[in-house]
This record gives C-alpha cells, sequence and structure tokens, in this order.
C-alpha cells in the first residue's frame, strides 16, 4: 500500500513497525526512502516557487523602463517632423533614453547571471588557506587605496587545505567587500576562520548599519534600501541574495547583524569537506 501511495504521488503518509527483525528493517529503510522523496520535493518546489517569483519582479521592474522608453518614442513621432522641438531637446532625449536602455541592458545581464547562478553545480577543489588569505588581502588593500578607508584582515593559524569553489567563494566575498566600502565611513575589519568543517568569514564596516527591515529582507532578491534610492539605478538589490545563494550552495549559510557600537556585520559560514 504504501508502494502504491508513492507511486501516486501521495506522500502523506507514516510507516510503523515494531519488531526488531528484517521486515522492522525492511520498513525502517522503505519510511527513511519516503521521507527523503518528502524532503527533495519540498525542495524542489521551493526553488520552483523562488524561480517564480524571480520571474514576476524581472518582468515588473521591466515594465517601467519599457514604458518610459515608448513615452519618449512617442513624443519624438509626433514632435520632430512637425519640427516642433530643436536638435538640442531631441539630442538630450536620446541620451535619457540611452540612459535607460543600458541599465536595462546591465539589468538583464545581472538577471541572467543570477538565473545560472541557481543551477550552477559548485566544483570543489583543493585550496591552500594560507594563499586564499593572501588573495583575500590584496582584494582588500586594493579597495582601500581606491576609497581610502582603512582595511585589516585577521585570520587563525591554519596550514591545511581546504575544499572550496574558488571563483563562488571570491564572488561573494567581492560581493560583501564591495559593499562595505560603499557603506563604510572609514574602516573595514575581516575576520576569517577555519573551525568543525567550515570555513567562517566576517565582514565589518563602520557605516550605518542594517535597519530592521534590512536585516529580515536585505537577502531577498531586488531588495533595495529606502534610505538609499539614490543608488537604485546603479545597484539593483541583487548582491546580498547572489550571495546567500552562493552559500546555500556551498552547504552553508549567510546571516545579517550589526555591531554593538554601530556599522554593518555580515557572516558566512562555508562548508569546505571535499
Amino acid at each position: 500500500k504504501a508502494a502504491e501511495k508513492i507511486e501516486n504521488n501521495d506522500l502523506n503518509f507514516e510507516l510503523h513497525y515494531d519488531c526488531q527483525d528484517e521486515m522492522g528493517d525492511l520498513v525502517a529503510s522503505f519510511e527513511k526512502m519516503r521521507q527523503t522523496v518528502v524532503k527533495n520535493n519540498q525542495q524542489l518546489w521551493r526553488g520552483l516557487e523562488e524561480r517564480k517569483r524571480l520571474n514576476a519582479a524581472f518582468a515588473h521592474d521591466l515594465r517601467t523602463p519599457l514604458t518610459v522608453l515608448r513615452g519618449y518614442v512617442d513624443f519624438l513621432r509626433e514632435f520632430i517632423p512637425n519640427g516642433q522641438i530643436d536638435e538640442n531637446k531631441i539630442l538630450e532625449t536620446l541620451d535619457t533614453m540611452s540612459a535607460h536602455i543600458k541599465r536595462l541592458e546591465t539589468y538583464t545581464k545581472e538577471m541572467n547571471a543570477l538565473q545560472k547562478l541557481q543551477d550552477i553545480h559548485v566544483e570543489k577543489q583543493s585550496v591552500s588557506f594560507i594563499n586564499l588569505m593572501e588573495d583575500m588581502k590584496k582584494q582588500g588593500d586594493i579597495l582601500a587605496e581606491e576609497t581610502v578607508k582603512d582595511f585589516r584582515l585577521e585570520s587563525n593559524p591554519y596550514e591545511n587545505t581546504i575544499f572550496l569553489d574558488q571563483g563562488l567563494f571570491f564572488q561573494l566575498y567581492n560581493n560583501l567587500l564591495n559593499n562595505a566600502f560603499r557603506y563604510a565611513k572609514n574602516f573595514i575589519h575581516v575576520i576569517c576562520s577555519v573551525e568543525n568543517g567550515y570555513i567562517n568569514l566576517i565582514i565589518e564596516d563602520d557605516g550605518v548599519g542594517f535597519t530592521m527591515k534590512d536585516l529580515h529582507q536585505a537577502t531577498n532578491a531586488f531588495y533595495r534600501n529606502e534610505f538609499n534610492s539614490s543608488e537604485s539605478n546603479e545597484h539593483f538589490g541583487l548582491g546580498l541574495y547572489i550571495c546567500k545563494v552562493i552559500a546555500s550552495n556551498h552547504g552553508g549559510k549567510l546571516a545579517l547583524d550589526n555591531n554593538i557600537n554601530g556599522g554593518a556585520k555580515v557572516c558566512v559560514s562555508l562548508n569546505i569537506n571535499p
């Protein structure tokens, strides 16, 4: 009966058998399989729902700039033939349209990268922890020199190799580091350690920190802080979401917090087992 239920995609049941014999072992294995199928189906459903939500948000965000471009096209088509606007106004309108098109191109590129990222297979390779720290420090030193801000990287002594998809790791690290430098007043502090099969990364800055709304929603796709609306043309609210996806794909997690003395704090843990 249980096999028939699974065949009919009905997983809302449990198998019980009290005796510790061969049938008991069989029933326990069958029940474990049912639970695994339920878990996999739930993960698949959540993935499909997330993909549906992303597509809906993508379509919504495209609608406004497309409507604006349509308005400019209608404006030019109506007034140019009659000579009612001069050349400077035409060029000004074309420049505005070009800016909207450029933003659409950037947005579409980021969305394509995000869709590929969700489907990508993490390919872990043996990485020297010491070399990883050196590369991370170089990235921070470059940004510190460009922005004239202080950067410090601390790590615990660890001479063994770890297993990471180095490309995805640095995509996550660079994203978080750029955020920290963008919002920091003067100082960025990175702490990296290896413990119990995980690499733990903490990135702190001395900026204004996260609002309560940020703490709950900033890792959602397309979230933008209402106090930084001036940056909406450059940032689409995908950075922290992408970092969360990378962390999840690495068997880890990402969490947001604030320092006791103010400033943002982002904590990441990634599984470093082969």
